[in-house]
Order: C-alpha cells, then sequence, then structure tokens
C-alpha cells in the first residue's frame, strides 16, 4: 500500500481496518516497491493486492511479473486516476472493492491480463494499463501533489488546459508487428492495454485486457486546438476513434526506429527517464481480479 497516493490519506485508514477484520497482512512499500512486491509473492500469500495510484500498481505489477511463483492479483484503488481500476471494473471506493477483493477467487472474478513488456534504454520493464508518449507527458509535468489532492481526477483536465498552450509535434518512425517502417507528426503516442487514461478519458474504448493486443493511438499534429478539444470531448464519452485527428491501430509489437530526443514517455503516470524502443504484448501474463460484470 501506498499511503502517497491521490486519495489514500482520506482513505487508507479505512483500508487498514477493513485488512484487519479480513484477517490480511499489510505491508507499506518502501523505495523498492517491486522488489518488496516480489518478495511477497515468493513467501506463499495466493492473493496480493496493490493499494494506491497507477504508479504505485506499475511498482507491484513488476515485483510479481519478476516472482518465481504465480499468485492473484488484485487493486485497490487509492489512486487519482485509478485507471487500471476503471479498466478491470472494480468499484472505485474502499469498501466495495474490498468486498469485491475478498470474493473474488470463490466467484471466479478472475483473467488472465495481458502485460506491457517494455525496452527502454537498457532496461526491460512491465506495465498493466499504458505507455504515454507527447501531450500525456506535459500534463502530468502540470500537476503538483497538491492539485491531485484538491481536485482528484479533474486535475488531469487542468493539466490538459494548461498543456494546450505548450504543444509540441514530434516525428516518429516505427514498426508495427515487424511490417515496414511507418513516420507519422504527432503530439500524443499512446499504446493502451486497458481502455482508459487520466481518470476516466477513454483513449482506447475498444482496448480489452485479456485480447492479446495493444492499441496504438495517434493524435495527429496538424490538428487545430478545436479539434484538439473536440477529441477530448469524444474520448470522455468513449467515441474518439470518430475523430479524424486520430489514428488506431490494433497489434502485438511496436519498435520505435526513431524518435526527438525531447519526446518523453510514461508507464502508467510513472516517467521511464529512458527512449522508449519498443513494446510488446505479454498475453495472459497476469491472473488478475475483475469486478463483478
Amino acid at each position: 500500500m501506498n499511503e502517497g497516493a491521490g486519495s489514500a490519506e482520506n482513505q487508507g485508514q479505512l483500508a487498514r481496518e477493513r485488512a484487519g477484520q479480513l484477517g490480511w497482512d499489510v505491508h507499506l512499500l518502501g523505495e523498492k516497491g517491486s522488489a518488496q512486491a516480489r518478495a511477497v509473492a515468493e513467501s506463499g500469500y495466493d492473493l496480493v493486492v496493490a493499494g494506491g495510484g497507477d504508479g504505485t500498481i506499475r511498482e507491484v505489477v513488476q515485483g510479481l511479473a519478476d516472482a518465481s511463483r504465480r499468485v492473484t492479483f488484485g487493486v485497490l484503488p487509492l489512486g487519482t486516476g485509478n485507471d487500471l481500476a476503471r479498466a478491470l471494473r472494480m468499484p472505485l471506493e474502499v469498501e466495495p472493492a474490498m468486498v469485491a477483493l475478498a470474493s473474488a477467487q470463490q466467484h471466479g472474478h478472475v483473467i488472465a491480463m495481458d502485460l506491457l513488456e517494455l525496452t527502454h534504454g537498457q532496461t526491460k520493464s512491465v506495465c498493466a494499463n499504458s505507455v504515454n508518449g507527447g501531450i500525456a507527458t506535459l500534463i502530468r509535468e502540470q500537476m503538483s501533489p497538491e492539485l491531485k489532492a484538491k481536485l482528484g481526477p479533474l486535475a488531469f483536465v487542468w493539466g490538459a488546459l494548461g498543456s494546450l498552450t505548450k504543444l509540441t509535434r514530434w516525428t516518429v518512425r516505427y514498426r508495427v508487428d515487424g511490417g515496414p517502417p511507418r513516420e507519422s507528426t504527432v503530439i500524443a503516442f499512446v499504446a493502451a492495454n486497458g481502455g482508459s487514461v487520466g481518470g476516466g478519458a477513454q483513449i482506447a474504448p475498444v482496448a480489452r485486457l485479456d485480447d492479446g493486443v495493444f492499441d496504438l493511438v495517434l493524435v495527429h499534429a496538424d490538428a487545430s486546438v478545436t479539434e484538439l478539444t473536440i477529441a477530448a470531448i469524444q474520448a470522455k464519452f468513449g467515441d474518439i476513434f470518430k475523430s479524424e485527428c486520430v489514428d488506431h491501430i490494433r497489434c502485438r509489437a511496436l519498435e520505435i526506429v526513431e524518435q526527438p530526443t525531447d519526446l518523453e514517455f510514461t508507464a502508467d503516470g510513472e516517467a521511464l527517464g529512458e527512449p522508449l524502443h519498443g513494446i510488446r504484448i505479454l498475453p495472459g501474463a497476469l491472473r488478475t481480479v475483475v469486478g463483478e460484470g
């Protein structure tokens, strides 16, 4: 559990109390969260729950992916965006989420969730929900922890508005599923495993976490501010692919052949800090609790 996540300050105590009632052990994540999660998985637990935001969840997912034994993974949404929890159809409030987690294995509410394997710099890592390049990084820079605590998911809206005046255009050369090189000039370059980013914006409304592919979404740089605003509204209501400034490709692997040095990527909301070279899907990599329905 990460008590510093977006809404964890308000709901963390409730989560700890409920965990005690359920007989669960609570481990507070330190600086080496993925190593902690790996150790917990290897110590014999059957269910490991990550309580926090999408960044915390990524650390736990990395640890479970590295572990020598398989466990069932669950999400307790205590962050600002909670986009993986949304994709898993988990309740976004502590009490119903913990009820769902406690009963999931007994009632079969579990899927084999795909993960995204990333190659960046000399490193390989995994993430669960999405990899974002371009405007998503600018939005992240606009949001302070204080703003996230004050506005919750609306902090993403504030960040987006602040980013419209700083739009940069990036030209990226890439290959999809080993095909010929393509070139796109974009303001956003997103690989989505789950459907939403930024606290519920449906960047890839047809994405599923267990279909063996990810959705590459490109927002073209020649779009006007009006077109981008309309696309943002469409994302809110789940039909962004109707926008003429958006391209959508379903794929299993992506290789980035050439990219600008100032194009930065985040994975589940956390900066990679290194150039991204490629993404591939890991089908059914993690047994994961889903919400009812």
